[in-house]
């Protein structure tokens, strides 16, 4: 099945030099599907809003949209609602960018009564394995502000309560839904 849009995951631009993101835009330009569906790990928060605004511009001129949702990365050197603040803001200011979690609706409709696009964000939950036992401390325990410094215990319960959101989220998204809709991304 083909899917009605492009989708790209975790570019980190924030690693990308000027010119390979020019090249990325270029060759996002030359794609033929009218929507690009970024889902998450865009950049880090210090950089956010200047590389989204950077990715509508360089392709507003072939009249596409970029729709997204915030990873992991994106919180970094940021807190996760400062994130989610940057997001709203920069879409704000663009008509080709829609930042999915603040649609009224949570629904973006790709084709009337076909294609419906739900867009959450998402956050590991730790609800899988034993997270209370395990050795591994990932990055974002330091680099997102929100995470920084908690217990293991109050760091599971915000990873759980970010975990109970983002589904509560969907499927309200989800109910919203037309039942005429033929196909949900």
């Amino acid at each position: 099945m083909l899917l009605p849009f492009t989708w790209v995951t975790d570019p980190h631009f924030d690693f990308l030099r000027p010119s390979e993101f020019d090249r990325f835009v270029k060759t996002l330009n030359e794609l033929s599907d009218k929507y690009i569906v970024l889902t998450g790990d865009i950049s880090v928060g210090s950089r956010l809003a200047k590389d989204l605004g950077s990715l509508a511009d360089g392709v507003a001129q072939t009249g596409k949209t970029v729709l997204f949702v915030l990873g992991n990365h994106d919180c970094y050197q940021e807190t996760l609602e400062g994130a989610r603040r940057i997001a709203c803001s920069v879409a704000s200011v663009y008509k080709n960018l829609i930042y999915l979690p603040s649609l009224s609706e949570g629904v973006f409709t790709l084709k009337e009564g076909k294609d419906y696009l739900i867009g959450v964000n998402g956050y590991a939950d730790a609800r899988a394995g034993n997270f209370m036992q395990s050795t591994v401390s990932l990055a974002d325990y330091k680099l997102c502000h929100s995470l920084r410094g908690l217990t293991k215990e109050r760091l599971m319960r915000v990873l759980q309560d970010l975990g109970q959101e983002s589904a509560m989220d969907f499927a309200d998204a989800l109910s919203r839904i037309p039942k005429t809709a033929q196909r949900v991304f």
